[in-house]
C-alpha cells in the first residue's frame, strides 16, 4: 500500500506533472485519456482509454468541476490506500492498473 514516504510522494507528483500536459496544475479528462491511450492501452483501444478516464474522473474529481487538482489526486490515492478492501479492489482495480505503468516509470 501507499505510505507517506518522500519517495512515493515525489513519484506521484511526477506522475501528476506528466499527465498534466498543458501544465495548468489540473488534470482534465482529455489529458487522462491521452496518457492512458499512449501508456496503458498503447493507442489500440480508444474505448478502453475513454472508459478509464471517465472512471478516474468520477473517482478523483470530488468537487465535480471536471478537473482533478493535485490535492484531489493525492487525496484520492491516500483514500484508496487506506480504505481498500476486496469490494473496492474489484471496483477500482483497473484504475490502479492504468497507473501502474506510469508509476513504474517514475521509479526508474
Amino acid at each position: 500500500m501507499l505510505n507517506n514516504s518522500a519517495g512515493v510522494l515525489l513519484c506521484f507528483l511526477r506522475l501528476f506533472e506528466t499527465i498534466d500536459n498543458n501544465k495548468d496544475g489540473q488534470l482534465e479528462r482529455n489529458e487522462l485519456r491521452f496518457i492512458l491511450a499512449v501508456s496503458f492501452v498503447e493507442g489500440k483501444d480508444n474505448q478502453l482509454a475513454e472508459m478509464l478516464s471517465n472512471q478516474i474522473m468520477e473517482e478523483y474529481d470530488v468537487n465535480h468541476d471536471e478537473k482533478i487538482t493535485l490535492d484531489e489526486f493525492l487525496n484520492g490515492l491516500r483514500k484508496w490506500s487506506t480504505e481498500l478492501n476486496q469490494e473496492k479492489l474489484n471496483r477500482v482495480s483497473f484504475i490502479f492498473k492504468s497507473f501502474s505503468v506510469l508509476f513504474l516509470l517514475c521509479l526508474n
